[in-house]
């Protein structure tokens, strides 16, 4: 499948590497169909979420416990019921990163992760109840977690 993007040009893919949004992502509730792509120099931790039906649609996405290892959100039994439902049983978290052109100024929004299910290559972005930012610093300071509101004793 040859797939036109807005940070890569033109790449061919595998049909079966196509990510399904069963619940889609705040403010583009039009695009569903999207594909993971990434550049070896960056690693594992940081992909591309680049829309299938909107080549200039791209979203750029980390792992969050690269940066914020106490990040362990719970779904709660409604959120993964209702995900559950739509196929979505194991899903793996990933944020929404916002890139500044000053960089240590880039941000994650640890309050509405993307979550994937790699078996089903279906997606949702959700909202989670905890007290986490929606503007986390991409790379924390001094003070890692407490810097993104993630010290446990706040929660």
């Amino acid at each position: 499948m040859e797939v036109q993007t807005r940070d890569f040009g033109t790449v061919v893919l595998e049909e079966l590497k196509t990510i399904k949004f069963v619940e889609p992502i705040f403010g583009f509730e039009e695009y569903d169909e999207f594909v993971l792509l990434s550049e070896s120099e960056f690693g594992e931790g940081i992909l591309w979420l680049q829309s299938l039906e909107e080549p200039d649609l791209c979203f750029i996405i980390t792992d969050p416990r690269l940066t914020y290892p106490d990040y362990h959100p719970e779904l709660t039994p409604g959120v993964k019921e209702k995900l559950s439902s739509k196929g979505i049983k194991d899903p793996v978290f990933w944020t929404i990163a916002v890139l500044r052109e000053e960089f240590a100024n880039s941000t994650i929004n640890l309050k509405s992760p993307v979550l994937i299910d790699s078996e089903t290559r279906y997606a949702a972005q959700v909202i989670l109840e905890g007290d986490y930012p929606i503007r986390a610093p991409l790379m924390p300071q001094e003070g890692g977690a407490q810097d993104a509101g993630l010290d446990k004793e706040k929660r």
